[in-house]
């Protein structure tokens, strides 16, 4: 990608507005609405995700957008796709999660 006769990786994609490069690293097709989808787990703190293949994940979080995010998990390899907190972050009246993507 990006030489003379590929596509430009920071165009933005069919996606979900997504730029072609933040489709494959989220291992999604460019050209269609394909939805990176995670899901809350009904008991205890966490959420599940669908993992791509050769994929890496880190889990972030915070109590307040405006805040910035930590890190709590990191390296999640695409076999798994759930995470569990037992951390302090649990005790907290609401907080919010971030999962990044990376590739392997």
């Amino acid at each position: 990608m990006g030489g003379v006769t590929n596509g430009n990786v920071d165009a933005v994609s069919q996606n979900s507005d997504l730029t072609y490069k933040q489709a494959y690293v989220a291992g999604l097709r460019p050209d269609i609405t394909d939805p990176f989808v995670t899901v809350r787990i009904a008991q205890g703190h966490g959420f599940q995700w669908t993992p791509r293949y050769g994929r890496l994940y880190d889990v972030e979080w915070t109590t307040n957008l405006l805040s910035g995010f930590s890190l709590v998990a990191v390296g999640i390899p695409w076999t798994q796709s759930e995470y569990m907190d037992d951390s302090a972050n649990t005790n907290e009246v609401a907080g919010f999660y971030r999962l990044r993507v990376h590739v392997k």
